[in-house]
């Protein structure tokens, strides 16, 4: 994830990196909305060719992800001078708008491009802020089944695993469309602080709500509110780091707030 990143900086000039920086995000959500019924139905089966079916799955969903890894070696290409499929004028103008922006960068925060900015008082405010985000965000992800379980058993009914998986799938699918438009509005006005604190306020709402609630109705509801804030506040929040650092120490301020996080 913060190879991404920090690829992104090196192909994406910045009036139109959080939008791209959503689109990779939304490959997330769409993982949870597409990965959750998939990974039910895999499960379905007790055993495949004797193998148990949990690990089965396992097999099943790591393949694509090591080829399109493979694939990337071949495809991906460091910056835009190397890219065959842009125009010379393309590549001048994307290598002169990007070496702009970091030189804007260097020239507003001294020592900007040093290993040393890893210890800078934002970098280790915006890991804790990520903590926070993501202390919630697995929270849901990784307890949404046993709560849909849990409904089950208050409603006096049980539901297959392919359902159970159809239900987690309904929180991702309502976190993507908004995280989407919240990024390109962010691109667009050139705000960042507030469009990453907004939506952490408004999953911080979603999730005391769902922990109020009695009704699973209502409670999915307000899961549902707390994915489209954490799901909207990703993409906003990585483009921080870039305002006040660039190069190598960008590279290991997102590598630290992930790690910390």
């Amino acid at each position: 994830y913060p190879g991404v990143l920090l690829y992104l900086t090196m192909w994406i000039p910045r009036q139109k990196r959080g939008q791209m920086l959503a689109w990779f995000v939304f490959g997330g959500a769409l993982s949870g909305v597409l990965g959750s019924p998939l990974t039910g139905l895999l499960l379905t089966p007790s055993h495949y060719f004797g193998i148990e079916g949990w690990r089965a799955m396992f097999v099943f969903e790591g393949i694509p992800a090591v080829l399109v890894g493979v694939l990337c070696l071949f495809i991906l290409r460091d910056k835009p001078a190397d890219a065959k499929w842009l125009t010379d004028r393309e590549k001048l103008w994307l290598t002169a708008t990007l070496d702009a922006e970091r030189a804007s960068v260097l020239e507003s925060h001294i020592h900007s491009a040093s290993l040393r900015m890893i210890t800078d008082l934002r970098v280790l405010m915006l890991s804790l802020i990520y903590f926070c985000a993501k202390f919630g965000q697995y929270a849901l992800v990784f307890f949404l089944p046993l709560m849909i379980v849990a409904f089950e058993t208050a409603a006096g009914n049980t539901n297959t695993t392919f359902e159970v998986s159809l239900l987690t799938a309904i929180p991702a699918a309502c976190s993507v469309i908004p995280a989407i438009l919240w990024a390109m509005h962010s691109d667009k006005t050139g705000e960042r602080i507030w469009h990453a604190a907004l939506p952490a306020f408004v999953a911080c709402v979603g999730i005391f709500l769902s922990t109020m609630f009695h009704d699973p109705l209502l409670i999915m509801a307000a899961i549902c509110i707390a994915n489209i804030g954490t799901g909207a506040q990703s993409a906003p929040f990585y483009q921080l780091p870039n305002t006040f650092l660039t190069g190598m120490a960008a590279a290991a301020s997102f590598g630290l707030i992930n790690a910390l996080g």
